[in-house]
């Protein structure tokens, strides 16, 4: 039988929803790496391009565009 205290373990099992939750409750932390990460002409992402060419979006626009849902959903993201 499920232990019911862990139901929703998506944010400790899952990195990428981890960091997202990271990332909303840093003020200014989703602009930030949005406008780090904007697309450039050949589709590639701007921020990421120093070491090797990625297509756009990069996995850190998608935490970045999660955390913003996260945010706005429950309002300021903190630790309670």
């Amino acid at each position: 039988m499920a232990d019911p205290r862990r139901e929703d373990l998506s944010a400790e099992s899952d990195p990428v929803e981890a960091a997202a939750w990271f990332l909303a409750a840093q003020p200014g932390a989703v602009e930030r790496t949005l406008g780090v990460h904007a697309r450039r002409e050949d589709g590639r992402c701007a921020g990421c391009g120093q070491l090797r060419q990625v297509w756009w979006p990069c996995v850190l626009v998608n935490i970045a565009l999660r955390a913003r849902l996260l945010r706005g959903r429950s309002g300021p993201v903190g630790f309670d």
